[in-house]
């Protein structure tokens, strides 16, 4: 076998390395493919699926694999923050629940401050009636 030059590989020295000279090897062609991210093989053609690693994306969205990279799809009622999918109405939901405690609040001591008052009056006008004149 003859006995290839850098950047060629392969048999009769056919094949170039697309990658840096310090990962081809003049037999197998790339060994490493880390000026590019994404693709893997001989000559760092061959697309890696980054999909098939489960923490790729995080919860909340889908996987689509593109040549040499990969897309986090986020969910309906999501939007991408930094690198995570969260839920596009947190702030409404959270200012909802809250408006729906107040209400519930002020609906209570609503009833109460009646109940107060109709005790008050219905005391008052015990005593007022129960007095002689």
């Amino acid at each position: 076998m003859l006995e290839c030059a850098m950047p060629s590989w392969g048999q009769n020295c056919e094949n170039m390395c697309p990658c840096a000279p310090s990962e081809c090897d003049n037999v197998v062609g790339c060994t490493s493919c880390s000026g590019y991210p994404g693709w893997t093989g001989p000559n760092c053609d061959e697309d890696i699926d980054e999909c098939l690693n489960a923490t790729y994306c995080g919860p909340n969205s889908d996987c689509i694999n593109t040549n040499g990279s990969a897309i986090c799809d986020c969910h309906s009622w999501y939007q991408q923050v930094s690198d995570q999918c969260e839920c596009k109405y947190l702030t409404q939901i959270l200012l909802l629940e809250t408006s729906i405690l107040y209400v519930s609040y002020m609906t209570h001591l609503f009833i109460y401050i009646y109940i107060y008052i109709y005790i008050y009056i219905y005391i008052y006008s015990f005593f007022l009636f129960s007095l002689p004149y």
